[in-house]
């Protein structure tokens, strides 16, 4: 294949233990996109970015906002075959700006605790 990128999976097949790991090659190339997607993507990118980040920038501090516009608009970009019509796109949008941003808190508390329980062993190993 000149130029286009293989998609590779693995294949587990329960039937034999032998046959686990064997490796299937597809031709799909996971950034092609049709230009009818890309026109769809860049319509819907164009009508409802400012509304994002204007939510983005209501509940998140300023240093992530541009992180999760990104990450908005990549899941967006990778599933814009389920977008709904043009009208329903900013709500779409708003949806998985939530989860998003929902990922982002859960993400953060996580990163807090692991940074609490490590003073906690460090705090502990000083006082052996």
């Amino acid at each position: 294949m000149s130029g286009a990128l293989r998609k590779v999976t693995m294949v587990t097949c329960g039937a034999h233990p032998d046959m686990r790991g064997w490796i299937r090659q597809q031709t799909e190339d996971p950034l092609a996109r049709s230009p009818k997607s890309d026109a769809a993507f860049r319509t819907v990118y164009d009508r409802c970015f400012p509304a994002i980040r204007s939510y983005c920038l209501r509940r998140l501090p300023p240093g992530e906002v541009n992180d999760a516009i990104a990450e908005v608009f990549l899941v967006a970009w990778r599933r814009i075959g389920d977008a709904p019509p043009s009208d329903e796109a900013q709500l779409w949008l708003y949806g998985i700006a939530r989860n998003v941003i929902r990922n982002s808190r859960r993400a953060d508390r996580r990163q807090l605790r692991l940074r609490v329980k490590a003073q906690g062993v460090r705090l502990s190993l000083i006082h052996i």
